[in-house]
């Protein structure tokens, strides 16, 4: 509308309609402004939400995998001497110079006592190279320790086991070995290097095939997978000895892994439902003292095809009641019973996202998380009543000003943005989230947990997925015995060699003794005595019983 202000009309009701069409046409840009002021809020809001995904998505992509940060060295039990990141003032460099050179040599460490010693010597002989005088051996000789690699060999065994008779006709012979594989060329050294080498080492079948091809045998894919499934079959026992170990405990930490099966149920393949293996690691309270705890370290795989537990991680629980749950779907009864705690980490994670993409509200609630985990830190080797204890006058104070901070800054944020989702992730678990403060056995984190189970991690990334059930099932034994071997500190391969032998002659009430933490105490992890002396006898050495 175009208004000559110098030619008004001088009618009043030229003015009145005049100044009323004004007053529409400002209401109208009143209106168009207020929407166009909400629609540039809300593209706003979605640029920043589509900034901070793309931030996210460049991080998990390009960046560290560790949410460690500055300031943030003794979350977990890091501790780092401030002084460590100060330069030296001149007078400290002054006074080191003359120590400076010293300390740039590495340190070489001796090689480790407990490898087996095969002994060389390097003589030069009785007579003297120079005056051809005989030679006189002076003083002690110079000894010197190289490591030394044996690649892999493969020997054939050969039995011979010969017939005898008495004088009254009776024949006799010595019966040959069991084998874990009856009529099988193999036996459990091979099956137990072909077991490390996939489900330890992460080599696909495919591969280690090739290496038993560069020696010239040849073993197909097929038959390295079938030897898989029948040495899960025999170690099937054993994993059910393990994951009873596991869920005997009053706290069981559980986290979940999934992977894919492979159904060949028709003509068109195609996958089944995702979570053909869930995990879980029977890691109890104290996990930082387990010399003192009677818990031992240990983790059940179990395969949720046949006799499942179900792909809903909701099917494991924390349970404060020894063996209230099992596996199985559990009643009402038995959730009741048990209760499952939020895992403070996992809460902690959303506001480090925040915080790596500068927002202030995120440096905050690591700062606030922070204080939590540094009060749980302190009482990690407590027990579990002196801990609960401990924890209304250290930890509960800093969980309260956590709580107080996210529900005066929660009004305050857009509920479509990020730090809306991290403070509600938060508020909406504060229940489960601080369930440790009525329990001293239950931890704020389930993090040694998902540490030891990173192994299944990698392994699906090297698998894909299973071939079919029956190889899902047998590849949970499997992985959950050799990861237990690893947290346990124990030689997969000498374990399994040992073990796989004996489970068809071990009583069933005796299982527990060859689980890997019983078994380190009474069969050892050292090498055999008469296959050190084999290889000391093909090298043309002689092998030092003290070092074997």
């Amino acid at each position: 509308m175009e208004l000559d202000l110098d030619h008004l009309p001088e009618d009043p009701t030229a003015l009145r309609a005049i100044v009323a069409r004004l007053a529409e046409e400002k209401a109208r840009l009143v209106g168009e402004n207020h929407a166009l002021r909400v629609e540039t809020g809300e593209l706003k809001g979605e640029n920043e939400r589509l900034k901070a995904m793309v931030t996210q998505l460049v991080h998990y992509r390009f960046g560290r995998s560790s949410e460690s940060a500055e300031g943030q060295h003794e979350l977990y039990g890091q501790t780092v001497e401030p002084e460590a990141a100060r330069p030296p003032a001149p007078t400290e460099r002054a006074s080191s110079a003359a120590v400076r050179l010293k300390q740039q040599r590495p340190i070489r460490k001796p090689l480790p006592a407990h490898l087996p010693r095969l002994t060389k010597v390097l003589d030069v002989g009785d007579a003297c190279g120079a005056c051809g005088k005989g030679l006189v051996e002076v003083g002690e000789p110079d000894v010197t320790e190289v490591l030394h690699r044996i690649p892999a060999t493969y020997v054939v065994l050969r039995y011979v086991r010969p017939r005898k008779r008495c004088a009254e006709g009776h024949f006799d012979q010595e019966p040959m070995p069991e084998r874990v594989i009856p009529r099988s060329t193999v036996d459990e050294t091979v099956l137990a290097g072909v077991i490390v080498d996939k489900f330890a080492d992460h080599l696909p079948l495919n591969r280690i095939a090739k290496r038993f091809a560069r020696q010239k045998i040849d073993i197909p894919r097929q038959t390295l997978a079938d030897w898989m499934m029948r040495s899960a079959a025999v170690l099937g026992p054993l994993h059910e000895a393990l994951a009873r170990h596991v869920m005997a405990g009053e706290v069981v930490h559980p986290t979940t892994r999934h992977c894919r099966s492979w159904s060949r149920g028709s003509a068109a393949h195609g996958p089944a439902a995702p979570g053909a293996m869930s995990a879980t690691s029977g890691l109890g309270p104290g996990r930082r003292r387990q010399q003192r705890s009677s818990s031992r370290p240990s983790i059940a795989r179990v395969s949720d095809h046949a006799n499942t537990c179900g792909t809903s991680p909701g099917h494991w629980r924390w349970t404060p009641t020894a063996g209230s749950t099992r596996c199985s779907r559990p009643g009402a009864a038995r959730r009741q019973r048990s209760r499952r705690p939020a895992v403070c980490a996992h809460a902690r994670r959303k506001f480090v996202e925040l915080e790596r993409l500068g927002s202030p509200v995120g440096k905050e609630g690591v700062r606030l998380w922070q204080a939590v985990f540094l009060a749980e830190r302190r009482l990690r080797t407590l027990d579990a009543d002196e801990r609960l204890g401990r924890r209304q006058s250290s930890t509960r104070p800093a969980f309260e000003e956590l709580h107080a901070w996210m529900t005066s800054i929660r009004p305050l944020v857009a509920d479509t943005s990020a730090p809306a989702k991290a403070l509600d992730y938060s508020l909406k678990r504060w229940p489960s989230l601080t369930l440790a403060l009525a329990d001293g056995r239950v931890e704020v984190d389930n993090n040694a947990a998902e540490r030891a189970l990173r192994g299944i991690a990698l392994f699906r990334n090297n698998a894909l997925f299973a071939g079919s059930p029956r190889g899902a099932e047998a590849t949970a034994v499997l992985v959950s015995l050799v990861e237990t071997c690893k947290l346990n500190a124990v030689d997969p391969e000498a374990y399994l060699a040992d073990v796989l032998p004996k489970l068809k002659r071990q009583p069933r009430d005796r299982l527990a003794d060859l689980l890997p933490w019983s078994w380190l105490t009474t069969a050892g992890a050292s090498p055999r005595p008469e296959r050190m002396a084999m290889l000391a006898r093909a090298l043309g050495m002689a092998a030092e019983e003290s070092g074997s």
